[in-house]
């Protein structure tokens, strides 16, 4: 009785109940409109606005976006999604926003989903797999990077299998245009290569999936063609990357972190799922050397191992890569050298662990024993803390949290308050001139929300900018520095947050209006300021000795649901 229960609800399109949890997910989020919350961590303050900005100027074919410290070269501002760049020209901001995260929670679920069953022909382990991968706290900004790995990998099972090839280039094509070159593009890339040269080793290799491979290198270089330049034949004026010092964190340490939790942006919390795997693995190899297992599921057990041992391998490379010895050889080089990032194979393993566990229960669910429902429930028990530890951390958590409890119990900003539009539309209103016709930069706060209303400003949060720029910054607020050595190594040694920096608030960028700063005897170069056509200042706390300064205030800006409380300056 109980197998032809599992034989029905395996046969069943269990996928369906994908779109049931998207609508959960997302509801909150609806009735919340832009007091939702969401990570801002490199994503509302920066990578959002590769976004906001190539659409801003889509089809006017601009080298130099202005808006940013002076203006900037487009390819700065290179989305880590081109497919999403559509949404923000003809959305408001937040709408495109949800939208491609909508996008990417599809990706996840039914990449994940199909792909387990392709292999495990299973839809309870693909359902459950699916379910728990799409629920991490994914970045919408990094679009399917991390999300999109099962979908990309079902396209590269179907080409292997001489399968379904117009719907795998269409998945693969989906992958480039919502994934990045060096997050996980060229890690998807290299692990596939090793696959290909294997079958070619075993002459059993076939031309979709070599044309798949080449047409995803040529498609990523197509879009990604001025990296190249910069990086390749060192195109433009020299970046500041070249004056970053990285890192090292002892080997490990960097091994366990990874191992067992992944790392930042990429985190999967998997922890739970490791012993159940080995156990099942393990066990799997029992049954194997008892000549107890069928030819699928001797099948299953090779590629389970085979994915074990490359999870290790990543997990290997990246306490490797972020060790003192190789750190200090990266930072005795140049260019592309110094900077390149081979660790971030660590961004496919979220899809691999939640793929592994679901093989690797597959070994002993794939059998006709009596026992079968009695696995099923085990697996489904075994799950459990994964699944809580993952709804404690989802995005959906945060939010139903956001909506039960408010800020001032969760601590979270919400959309509304941390871009505080209405805030900057009356700042703008009290200047009175256009927005392209002078700059301003920030004190003690993120120059993100003036940017998303439309202020063109000095300072910004830039992966990639002339180093030039930098110094010249710099002096700026050289005596300011010089007081606080932390803040001078911070921007020294990575300077990505273009940012002015200074001894009394040190390097903090989200001074709220709840922080209650003042700044007074401030050393700043505000003739250079003046220089780079900066005219206002807006900063999270009064300056008390404004006058002395030689700074007009033109008032205090906030409202009951912003995030920042700002005074405007002018500089005489």
């Amino acid at each position: 009785m109980t197998a032809k229960i599992i034989k029905r609800i395996e046969k069943a399109p269990l996928w369906l109940l994908g779109f049931i949890l998207e609508i959960i997910v997302f509801v909150p989020y609806d009735l919340m409109g832009k007091a939702s919350v969401f990570t801002w961590h490199d994503q509302m303050d920066e990578t959002i606005l590769h976004y906001v900005l190539t659409a801003r100027h889509l089809g006017e074919g601009l080298d130099i976006f202005p808006e940013m410290m002076g203006g900037l070269p487009a390819s700065a501002f290179q989305p880590n999604a081109y497919l999403f760049v559509p949404l923000y020209k003809f959305f408001d901001p937040f709408v495109a926003f949800l939208l491609s995260y909508v996008i990417i929670f599809s990706m996840a679920f039914f990449g994940m989903y199909f792909l387990v069953k392709e292999y495990t022909n299973s839809a309870v382990l693909g359902l459950l797999s699916a379910g728990l991968f799409a629920m991490l706290p994914f970045y919408p900004v990094y679009g399917g990077a991390v999300a999109g790995v099962p979908m990309a990998a079902l396209g590269i099972t179907y080409l292997s299998k001489k399968k379904k090839p117009v719907l795998s280039y269409f998945l693969l094509t989906i992958f480039v245009l919502t994934s990045h070159l060096v997050l996980s593009g060229y890690a998807l890339l290299g692990l596939w290569a090793v696959y290909l040269l294997y079958k070619l080793i075993k002459k059993n290799i076939n031309v979709a999936e070599i044309s798949g491979f080449v047409g995803m290198i040529i498609l990523y270089v197509i879009i990604n063609i001025s990296l190249f330049k910069e990086n390749l034949f060192g195109a433009g004026e020299a970046g500041h990357r070249i004056e970053f010092i990285n890192h090292s964190t002892p080997f490990w340490q960097s091994l366990k972190e990874v191992f067992l939790g992944g790392s930042m942006h990429a985190e999967s919390f998997h922890v739970y799922l490791i012993v159940p795997i080995v156990v099942l693995l393990v066990a799997g190899l029992i049954q194997n050397a008892r000549k107890k297992l069928n030819d699928n599921q001797v099948k299953l057990l090779v590629i389970s191992l085979i994915e074990f041992v490359t999870i290790i391998l990543i997990c290997l490379l990246f306490a490797f890569w972020n060790c003192e010895a190789v750190t200090a050889f990266k930072n005795s080089q140049t260019g592309i050298l110094r900077n390149f990032q081979l660790d971030r194979f660590y961004w496919l393993l979220p899809a691999m662990w939640y793929s592994l566990f679901a093989l690797s229960a597959a070994v002993h669910l794939s059998s006709e024993s009596r026992f079968k429902f009695v696995c099923y429930i085990i697996v489904v028990l075994v799950l459990i803390p994964t699944a809580i530890l993952v709804k404690n951390n989802s995005n959906l958590y945060m939010e139903i949290n956001q909506k039960n409890n408010g800020s001032g119990v969760t601590g979270y900003i919400t959309w509304e308050a941390y871009y505080s539009s209405n805030v900057y539309k009356e700042i703008d209103k009290a200047i009175g001139k256009p927005l392209d016709s002078y700059r301003v930069a920030h004190i003690g706060m993120s120059p993100a929300p003036a940017l998303m209303y439309g202020f063109y400003t000095v300072d910004g949060y830039a992966n990639s900018y002339p180093l030039s720029y930098k110094h010249k910054f710099r002096e700026i607020m050289a005596e300011e520095l010089a007081l606080s050595p932390a803040a001078a190594e911070y921007f020294d040694t990575w300077g990505s947050r273009c940012y002015l920096y200074n001894s009394q608030s040190g390097t903090s960028y989200m001074n709220g209006k709840a922080s209650e700063v003042k700044y007074e005897g401030l050393k700043y170069n505000y003739d250079l300021l003046k220089d780079m056509g900066c005219e206002y200042l807006f900063s999270c706390g009064e300056i008390v000795d404004a006058n002395d300064e030689n700074l007009e205030i033109l008032g205090v800006f906030s409202n009951d649901t912003a995030y920042w409380k700002i005074w405007v300056y002018r500089l005489k």
